[in-house]
């Protein structure tokens, strides 16, 4: 068919052109020769799932949680003296004990933070007539925390105007210098943590073009107060298919999607008491299932153009104590298809492209805040790196899996 262009000046042609090697580029496919269109993929990079640790299986609850903080110790205790020595010149003792009164000593050990806002399960059963728990707060910080230090054989109390009780946690391994008080105290004069490890070398010049890792949380899928669209276009935006030129060309070099959590927000009218009863309608069972459904084939989509790894969060349909258990495969039978697609735990390690990344879905970082005082959440998660550990507050205040002479 033709189109007659009555004034004969050929304005319509541009709509008949190819588009040229830069329009092209950038929605991820390239052009060959001059009529013959191929599709490209995006960039292959090196992937490799460091996060066995995390995996608990098979499951055993018959230990206490004691073990988690003796091996944290264990582990800690090396890293802490040669930390002292570097600050101090000082070796540390053996035991928190082994510190005499009136002699200046490096001692190192667990902390834990007396609170006397934090509701303790035994104290609420011993109270009568009891209302029922209290609603969580934001903090639980006040002026009358209190610090203690505990190895395997002892504890003390520390004391002293030199240790900011609100910058610390329970289950945070330091090494403290000071002087044993009479009353048995322990002054704190100065104090170390383990510090931030050394960091491998990043070879240079970084190699271009620059490859991006992408990290989604927060989707919740189902959620009556968000716009179910909003989460389209996040595909769309990864997988290059909305966007200007430039996002198109960013979103070209993500090679890796990590989701990290709060997937989906399951608030269907259908009861707990319902569920238990296992007595549903179909309405019921399709309205309960439907955000499964709804993700699953977002999921899909997205594996369909770049590789994915999706982390169970608060919300989500997984295992309460950390860490939490990768999705079962039944839930998302579309996605599982794809060999790009991976279900992992959390919290989750993998290598991509020779870069570790580390991470979890926020309960450890939330959990924190509400212990201790700190500008943002982003200092908060500094200080786990200098602590050294994820997860201190698990599992006086975070539940986690009771693990034995181990913890990852």
């Amino acid at each position: 068919m033709e189109v007659d262009d009555e004034s004969g000046s050929g304005k319509y042609d541009e709509f008949l052109t190819l588009p040229s090697m830069d329009e092209i580029e950038a929605v991820g496919s390239c052009f060959d020769g001059e009529k013959e269109y191929v599709p490209r993929l995006k960039p292959a990079v090196a992937y490799r799932n460091t996060a066995e640790r995390f995996l608990t299986t098979p499951r055993s609850f018959d230990t206490q949680y004691r073990d988690i903080y003796v091996h944290r110790l264990e582990k800690m205790k090396p890293v802490l003296a040669a930390a002292a020595r570097r600050k101090w010149n000082k070796d540390v003792l053996e035991r928190v004990l082994d510190a005499r009164p009136g002699v200046p000593a490096v001692v190192c050990g667990t902390i834990y933070k007396e609170m006397p806002l934090v509701q303790r399960v035994l104290d609420e059963y011993i109270k009568e007539r009891s209302v029922g728990p209290l609603p969580p707060r934001d903090s639980y910080v006040s002026d009358k925390d209190k610090l203690v230090l505990e190895d395997e054989e002892g504890r003390v109390p520390l004391v002293g105007d030199n240790l900011p009780v609100k910058d610390l946690v329970t289950g945070v391994s330091i090494a403290v210098k000071g002087i044993t008080l009479d009353n048995g105290d322990f002054e704190v004069i100065d104090f170390c943590t383990a510090g931030i490890p050394p960091l491998a070398s990043i070879p240079r010049p970084v190699e271009s073009p620059a490859r991006y890792v992408a990290l989604v949380s927060g989707i919740r899928v189902g959620d009556p107060q968000q716009n179910p669209l909003a989460a389209q276009m996040l595909i769309d935006l990864i997988t290059g298919h909305v966007g200007s030129t430039a996002e198109q060309r960013s979103a070209g070099r993500i090679v890796h999607v990590i989701i990290a959590g709060n997937s989906i927000c399951n608030q269907s009218r259908v009861s707990a008491a319902t569920m238990n009863t296992k007595r549903m309608t179909v309405k019921q069972k399709a309205d309960l299932m439907a955000p499964v459904l709804e993700l699953d084939t977002l999921l899909a989509q997205l594996a369909s153009s770049v590789a994915v790894d999706l982390m169970p969060g608060e919300i989500d349909p997984a295992n309460h104590m950390l860490p939490q258990q990768p999705f079962a495969r039944c839930l998302l039978p579309v996605s599982n298809e794809y060999s790009s697609f991976s279900c992992v735990a959390n919290p989750h390690e993998a290598e991509i492209d020779g870069r570790l990344f580390l991470g979890s879905s926020g309960q450890t970082i939330n959990n924190i805040e509400r212990y201790m005082t700190v500008g943002s959440k982003l200092d908060l998660m500094e200080r786990t790196l200098e602590w050294r550990h994820i997860a201190p507050t698990a599992p006086d205040q975070l539940h986690c899996y009771p693990y034995y002479q181990q913890d990852p």
